[in-house]
């Protein structure tokens, strides 16, 4: 007996030496020290006990000999062991001296290590147990507490079977074994132990310290079992820091690659303010010196205007000076003429006398030969004839020497006549040049005039950007020299003053260009302060979905990441959600746990092919969450599709407001261009609004592409109002609209007054409107409605079931069929009140088939029918419905063809006519 004791003593002194032995060399190999082949022979000397005892303590020794060769030596090493135990691990063996480890004493080496164990492995499993190894048990119970088939009561017997140590491997990981299949086969239990011995061993690097016979027969060493078990608490520790080690590996690495991220694109943003800069100062200098230049140019284009004028005033007195001159010349010419006419006188005078002269010489010669005897008396009278004949001669040739000088002055004035009058119309000529150039330049001046209505629009527009980015740049507390620059609007008209209509607007686009992209910077620079400060949006617990059941996790939303805890205070993260990674996020239908009255209200949040699922346990934190999620991703996403965009986009900083606002009972974007992205990112978060009752885009420049946007979200819209006036929406996108409305149940108006909605879109929309008996407001005024339209809102709202109390159909191309129709939706809807038509081209036919309708109506209180062609032949249906009492007002103006002494009749008692015009037609 006393041999078989010994001998099991000696078995269990073995399994001890085993797992104590594989114990202290993964110790040692951790650090790189060899290991232990033989406890009995390199214990004893103390250095490896010593190197050991280091390493559990992470704290030296001090000095000892490393290679002992004394036995004083070695007493003295294992004496420090000794202290170094009891000083830093708090273990005082009793009985154990520094001669017992130098001679070897197993028994007693052994006891130090199990106290060594106790006191650095097992001091770590706490479960409220009243000694470790009652920590450990209760720790194996709460792991094992899912498994069928295993009772943990003690050390001894609980692990005869196999069962609870291929449990821990399962539940370490499943993948190494199927519990199930283990236990079909329980009564099997050698097998059972040896394939989870085999395991362990392969699978977890726990050595095999045990023997499956002495667990079978029941007289295991409880020791050796607790040894083996606690190196399955470690292995699922060891797992633990390692995942841990893991994940937080992964969280800096992931925190390295944003800050890489952020600090790449603030370089780029440096470099892109440098080049931009530099851009700017060369920019600045050419357009200085382009400056320069057309000052000059404009100094002497002021001078030429003014040689010019001076060239006009110059040719106005000349010519005023010329026309005198040829006033005078004409006098002088009327007295030349004057003055030859009387020397033609004189000369025929003389001629006549001279002949005279002759007749008298003849007949003196007859009397000289009559009268002989008076020879001296005929001589005497001779001479005297001789002398004034030669006197008149000669006053002959001084009249014609006189006439032939005047001839020729006369000549020489019609040459300088002739000279002044082609320099009056080369003179003219020039002034008719200057005049056409005067008037191109007054033109010029007047396209310019027109183009800069549109340059004062972009700059208005330029102003209101800069006034955003003021605000934003104040709201973020940006950098000093950000807050240093200034818009000067004064100094962008100075140098607009100069520049020709191309030039101004290429200034004023770039201006609005770089301040967008200021902009853009400044809420990118907010994002990323965001996500470097780690500010705290939201938090709050939810239920999130698992793969077997719903568990209770702390989700934080800081900056653009969803983390999620699973505690409150909890420092590990067990994982998150990048909002920034193309993320959506769909509120679900309610459902009910177990059968309860209580609802649940799920998310799904979703990155691509990976969904997470949470719940909220009311539908008001449901709510909550979704607006908080759904803002930031719409935020995210619009910023990235302007920074995208190949056009210059202009950010609208309405939608990055709206982004953060927690309630919006009215939502106003009038006035201002909304693109496809902002569409886009608006109809994302809309959604996430339920409180807003109005939506207003009233010349937006909305088209059927960016209204589907809208249109797709509106069955989840709880609007009454929806204005999308004065934009260019078609037929194609009002067919949208009556989708996107036709499961809408709280929309009581929709406005599209002044778009281009033909036929098809009215009768998609009066199809919709027709099953909404809320929705009591349509204005179609000023689209492309004809008959074909009415008929289609004739179909569907012409009975009495759907109130309609403003039938508005202004501006559009009904004609005399139209009016028809809408006479025929006047008296089968007795709602309506209020009838406008304005401007529809309504002939007498028309118009009288309204006045009857009005007529059979009796609710009628208004009917505009100006601006259309309606004549005098119908003026006795339109007199009879003026002798109706509810009819409160009717508008005829701008009917051209209202004339005859018919019209008259119209004017009855108890109206007054505001706008009563009379136009003269003979």
């Amino acid at each position: 007996m006393s041999a078989d004791r010994e001998s099991k003593d000696k078995k269990w002194e073995q399994v001890q030496i085993k797992a104590f032995k594989a114990w202290v060399n993964s110790t040692l190999q951790s650090k790189g020290v060899a290991p232990i082949d033989d406890l009995s022979k390199e214990i004893p000397d103390g250095v490896k006990l010593i190197r050991f005892l280091e390493i559990l303590t992470r704290i030296p020794v001090g000095r000892y000999d490393k290679n002992p060769f004394q036995r004083i030596q070695k007493i003295q090493n294992a004496n420090l062991a000794l202290h170094h135990m009891s000083d830093k691990l708090g273990v005082k063996l009793v009985g154990v001296g520094a001669e017992d480890i130098v001679d070897g004493n197993m028994k007693l080496i052994l006891g130090m290590l199990w106290s060594l164990f106790r006191a650095t492995r097992l001091k770590n499993i706490t479960s409220g147990g009243t000694s470790t190894e009652d920590a450990l048990l209760t720790w194996v119970r709460q792991m094992l507490a899912d498994y069928q088939g295993i009772n943990i009561t003690n050390f001894k017997d609980s692990f005869n079977d196999g069962l609870a140590f291929s449990a821990l491997i399962n539940k370490f990981d499943p993948t190494l074994l199927d519990y199930n299949s283990v236990f079909a086969k329980k009564d099997n239990k050698e097998d059972n132990i040896e394939k989870a011995f085999s395991l362990a061993e392969s699978g977890l690097a726990i050595p095999k310290l045990l023997d499956s016979a002495d667990l079978l027969a029941g007289n295991p060493d409880e020791r050796s079992v607790i040894l083996y078990v606690s190196l399955f608490f470690h292995a699922f520790v060891a797992a633990e820091e390692r995942r841990k080690e893991r994940e937080a590996a992964e969280a800096i690495t992931k925190r390295q690659t944003d800050l890489t991220g952020q600090l790449e694109m603030l370089e780029e943003e440096k470099e892109e303010f440098n080049r931009t800069r530099s851009t700017l100062k060369d920019r600045i200098t050419n357009l200085e010196d382009e400056a320069a230049a057309r000052a000059k140019k404009l100094a002497e284009f002021n001078k030429w205007l003014e040689e010019l004028e001076k060239e006009l005033e110059y040719l106005r007195k000349r010519a005023l000076a010329d026309a005198e001159a040829i006033r005078l010349l004409e006098e002088k010419n009327k007295i030349l003429a004057s003055l030859l006419e009387n020397g033609d006188q004189l000369k025929n005078g003389a001629e006549d006398a001279r002949a005279r002269l002759l007749a008298d010489l003849e007949e003196l010669r007859r009397r000289n030969r009559e009268l002989a005897g008076e020879k001296e008396g005929l001589d005497d009278l001779r001479r005297r004839l001789i002398t004034e004949n030669d006197k008149k001669a000669q006053i002959l040739a001084d009249l014609e020497a006189r006439r032939q000088a005047l001839l020729n002055e006369i000549e020489q004035l019609r040459k300088l006549i002739q000279a002044e009058l082609d320099k009056r119309r080369a003179a003219m000529r020039n002034a008719l040049s200057l005049q056409r150039e005067l008037e191109a330049l007054k033109k010029r001046m007047i396209n310019q005039g027109k183009a800069r209505v549109g340059l004062d629009v972009l700059k208005r527009n330029l102003e209101e950007h800069i006034e955003e980015l003021y605000k934003w740049r104040e709201q973020n507390n940006l950098s000093e020299e950000d807050q240093k620059r200034v818009f000067d609007i004064d100094k962008v008209t100075a140098d607009l003053k100069d520049k020709t209509w191309d030039l101004q607007l290429r200034y004023l686009d770039d201006n609005l260009q770089q301040e967008n992209k200021t902009l853009l910077r400044i809420i990118k620079l907010k994002d990323s302060g965001l996500r470097l400060r780690d500010v705290e949006a939201k938090s709050g617990w939810l239920f999130m979905k698992g793969r077997k059941d719903w568990k209770k996790r702390w989700f934080s939303l800081r900056g653009f990441t969803l983390f999620y805890f699973e505690t409150e205070a909890g420092e590990r993260c067990e994982g998150y959600v990048d909002l920034n990674k193309g993320c959506e996020v769909v509120r679900q239908k309610a459902v009910k746990e177990d059968d309860s009255a209580k609802k649940q209200w799920p998310l799904k949040i979703s990155v691509g092919e990976r969904k997470l699922f949470v719940r909220a346990a009311t539908k008001k934190e449901r709510h909550s969450w979704y607006l908080f999620l759904a803002s930031r991703i719409a935020h995210l996403n619009y910023l990235k599709s302007i920074a995208a965009a190949t056009n210059p986009i202009r950010l609208d900083t309405r939608l990055i407001t709206l982004f953060t606002q927690d309630t919006v009972n009215e939502l106003h974007l009038d006035h201002r261009p909304i693109p496809d992205e902002a569409a886009l990112a608006l109809s994302k978060t809309l959604p996430a609004h339920d409180e807003t009752e109005t939506l207003s885009l009233v010349n937006s420049s909305l088209d059927d592409n960016t209204v589907r946007h809208i249109a797709d979200v509106l069955e989840k819209l709880n609007f009454k109002g929806l204005n999308l006036a004065r934009n260019s929406i078609t037929g194609v996108g009002a067919e949208d609209i009556a989708k996107g409305i036709a499961t809408n149940i709280s929309l009581t108006s929709l406005n599209l007054e002044d778009n281009k909605v033909d036929d098809n879109g009215v009768a998609a929309l009066a199809a919709n409107v027709a099953a909404k008996p809320q929705l009591t407001g349509l204005n179609l005024n000023g689209n492309r409605v004809t008959a074909r339209g009415v008929a289609s809102l004739v179909e569907h709202l012409g009975n009495a079931q759907h109130s309609l109390p403003e039938l508005l159909l202004a501006r559009n191309q009904l004609g005399d069929d139209g009016a028809v129709e809408v006479a025929k939706l006047i008296l089968a809807n007795p709602s309506i009140t209020t009838v406008k038509l304005s401007g529809n081209n309504i002939g007498n036919r028309g118009a009288s088939a309204l006045a009857k309708a009005v007529a059979g109506n009796g609710n009628v209180t208004h009917l505009d029918l100006s601006n259309n062609a309606i004549g005098a032949d119908a003026i006795p249906d339109l007199e009879n419905i003026l002798k109706l009492n509810n009819l409160a007002q009717v508008n005829l103006s701008g009917n051209k063809n209202l004339t005859g002494p018919s019209v008259a009749n119209l004017f009855k008692k108890g109206f007054k006519y505001p706008e009563l015009t009379y136009n003269r037609i003979d």
